[in-house]
């Protein structure tokens, strides 16, 4: 081999290698674009989770404060007999201690923490059905159902 033959070697040699690498790069950073798609789908529905969970909390409240405008009607009823027909608030009165019972029964942080983990499972199944629908990553969308279905056990548990 003479020298221009060496040369020409070891210029494809070098150039194959720095096109394998190249080629190794791109493969690297594509998946690092669909780590980060996946991230922010995740970061979204964080997001989404929380709203939710703000919604329930204010219907709570909203529930709650409800309770407290129909137990001031009956103690209304009650402290001042001459203004109202207190037979005409018995039934009334019957339904609003009902709820309140029914709402003071409710252990929030339970009920609470069982709503999250639905949530959470949620949210994972959402992500293994991201995984799955674009056949990749299926192991990882394997254990995400696991662990969906370990933190609906969860949730079950807390009824």
């Amino acid at each position: 081999m003479d020298a221009s033959e060496a040369v020409e070697y070891v210029r494809k040699d070098v150039h194959d290698t720095a096109v394998a690498e190249l080629e190794q790069a791109k493969a690297h950073i594509a998946a690092l674009q669909d780590d980060i798609g996946i991230h922010r789908a995740a970061e979204e529905m964080q997001i989404a989770l929380r709203e939710k969970a703000e919604e329930r909390v204010q219907a709570h409240v909203e529930q709650l404060n409800y309770a407290i405008v129909d137990a001031k009607r009956c103690a209304a009823a009650l402290a001042f007999p001459s203004n109202y027909n207190a037979a005409d608030y018995q039934s009334f009165a019957k339904d609003v201690m009902s709820n309140i019972e029914a709402l003071s029964k409710q252990e929030p942080m339970n009920s609470l923490a069982r709503r999250d983990a639905i949530k959470q499972a949620e949210a994972l199944d959402d992500a293994a059905e991201g995984f799955e629908s674009q056949n990749r990553h299926f192991i990882a969308a394997q254990s995400l159902r696991k662990s969906a279905a370990y933190l609906r056990q969860q949730a079950e548990a807390k009824q």
